[in-house]
């Protein structure tokens, strides 16, 4: 299945910022394409992210490439989910916590290593910044995308 340019481009662009892996995973993702469930007689799209629509094994599947346009659409909404939501549930569990214990000051997750007892920012203030400036550059992104085709 061949992979739109402009998908392209925001795949290497990942990979030369330092992203590999993550590009290596949206670029098996847009390769795999959509997984179609065929059962009954009917036909569904199965996503991987929810077990409850993943194919049992017993059902006949095949994969369906993506178009350009739908290529693009996945691509932001994995960018999203895998750069961006992380850090607003963080945020969102931070504020919870901070509710929870009535706290006047920020409340902040961390994670702590059970044999040194040191603890570790799971996202910089940098990163979340990043996240958030990446969140509001995402549609228009896609919408230039779109137009460009």
């Amino acid at each position: 299945m061949a992979i739109a340019a402009d998908v392209m481009r925001i795949i290497l662009m990942m990979d030369r910022a330092g992203l590999g892996e993550l590009a290596g995973e949206l670029y098996g993702v847009l390769a795999q394409g959509r997984i179609i469930g065929t059962s009954d007689g009917s036909t569904t799209e199965l996503h991987a992210e929810s077990s409850e629509q993943f194919p049992a094994p017993e059902q006949e599947t095949d994969d369906t490439a993506y178009e350009d346009a739908e290529q693009i659409r996945v691509t932001i909404d994995f960018l999203r989910t895998r750069l961006v939501e992380p850090v607003k549930r963080l945020d969102e569990a931070e504020q919870i916590v901070a509710l929870l214990t009535e706290s006047k000051s920020p409340v902040g997750i961390y994670l702590v290593d059970t044999e040194t007892g040191k603890d570790t920012e799971l996202f910089s203030e940098a990163a979340r910044k990043a996240a958030y400036r990446l969140d509001h550059l995402l549609d228009p992104l896609a919408q230039a995308l779109l137009r460009a085709e």
